[in-house]
């Protein structure tokens, strides 16, 4: 059908048949058909495979060879050419694919970092645009008496100042440490700095993000292969399950990155009418993804936009609506600028809420740590799916660097 708004519709004199024209300026015709016709046509050209579970009765004109799942979650059609799902999908799964190497989530004994209160947490936060993670931590931190001393430090992006915030708040005797950590440049250099506070013993805690070390207690944040995999499903859904689009790649070598990127691979290789036209790694950069579609739309069009973040979303669709195509389907998280953009011009985009209430989560966690509680090595924070129409001007009123219904809840004092 039509990328893009249809405009007028014009019916034949006996309803059989319509004309559709749209504003990607193409014509289309249908022929109408009444719901037993177009049954009947389906019928006469393929193999129809009918579900006899769940109350759905038996169909005469489906073929006698069914599959299904011994949980009767899901039934299992064998067509050429198709994808096959095979394994049984938890209800409340967003992403039916299983990652084959999983964030590590054993049960730790953390009796050996007990201790009595008050306390005195550290918070090193790698990024400018993580205070919302930030500022919900503070806010949890003020609710536990318990906790008499919470140092917040932001490195703004800078790697070696996250360093020297660690070095830092170790030297002021904190008795836990929490990492949001910077994801670009020598990871090696952070991993060290983290491995000599655990050895000093004091426990680290990673949230929103992790690095290629063993040196923590436990991770808060999110499954980032089933982000790039609801990320992919719901693009795919918004094409249709054809067309072309570009997708911006984070930081190249980042677990966060590399983790989203084999989720929405996996998807994208069950839809063979899904072809990526260009995936590169920007960095974060916001100036890339108008060099990625420039590059993309040399001979071809773009038919969407997978993106790490909504900044490059935005920044995608910017430089399409530039040439003659204009904006396309997109997915990517709930950056407000992005966000405003899909309200004002009606675009057909799935926003992915990653909640900085992790931050939150996290202080939860660290009592949990000094308490000597068992906890676990990956601490999962749930994401949400925010469809386009489920988007409302109250969800607008803040400034574009802002993230979609994060600081809901939030005290106004604690607001970055």
């Amino acid at each position: 059908g039509h990328d893009e708004a249809v405009r007028s519709l014009v019916l034949s004199a006996d309803g059989t048949q319509a004309l559709s024209a749209a504003d990607d300026t193409l014509l289309i015709w249908w022929r109408v058909d009444s719901l037993d016709g177009m049954l009947d046509w389906v019928y006469s050209r393929y193999d129809v495979y009918c579900i006899t579970e769940g109350g759905f009765g038996h169909n005469p004109r489906c073929k006698a060879d069914t599959y299904s799942s011994p949980e009767a979650e899901t039934s299992v059609v064998s067509v050429p050419a198709v994808p096959v799902q095979t394994t049984a999908i938890p209800s409340e799964a967003l992403c039916p694919i299983e990652n084959s190497a999983p964030i590590p989530a054993e049960m730790v004994d953390t009796v050996q970092f007990k201790a009595a209160a008050p306390y005195t947490i550290g918070f090193s936060n790698a990024l400018a645009s993580d205070v919302l993670v930030e500022a919900w931590a503070r806010y949890e931190a003020s609710l536990h008496p318990e906790i008499e001393n919470f140092i917040v430090k932001n490195a703004g992006g800078d790697l070696g100042q996250q360093i020297a915030d660690i070095q830092d708040l170790v030297a002021q005797d904190i008795d836990l440490l929490i990492v949001n950590p910077n994801e670009a440049g020598d990871q090696s250099l952070l991993a060290a700095e983290l491995q000599k506070a655990m050895e000093a013993g004091i426990p680290v805690l990673l949230v929103g993000h992790r690095i290629n070390t063993d040196q923590y207690v436990s991770f808060v944040g999110p499954d980032d292969f089933k982000v790039g995999c609801v990320m992919a499903q719901e693009l795919v859904a918004l094409l249709d399950g054809e067309g072309g689009p570009v997708q911006f790649n984070g930081i190249d070598t980042s677990l966060s990155d590399n983790l989203r990127k084999a989720g929405s691979a996996a998807v994208v290789s069950l839809y063979p009418g899904i072809s990526i036209q260009g995936e590169t790694p920007t960095e974060l950069d916001p100036t890339k993804p108008a060099t990625i579609i420039k590059e993309a739309m040399s001979g071809t069009r773009v038919d969407g936009i997978l993106a790490y973040n909504g900044l490059l979303a935005l920044r995608g669709e910017e430089a399409i609506n530039e040439t003659v195509q204009s904006y396309v389907p997109a997915v990517a998280d709930h950056y407000v600028g992005f966000a405003r953009l899909v309200y004002e011009n009606h675009l057909r985009a799935s926003l992915i809420r990653i909640p900085s209430t992790m931050g939150a989560d996290a202080v939860r966690v660290a009592l949990d740590i000094l308490s000597g509680k068992e906890v676990s090595q990956f601490v999962e924070i749930e994401i949400e799916v925010i469809p386009s129409s489920e988007i409302t001007a109250e969800d607008l009123d803040q400034p574009d660097e802002g993230l979609l219904r994060d600081d809901e809840g939030l005290p106004a004092e604690f607001y970055p």
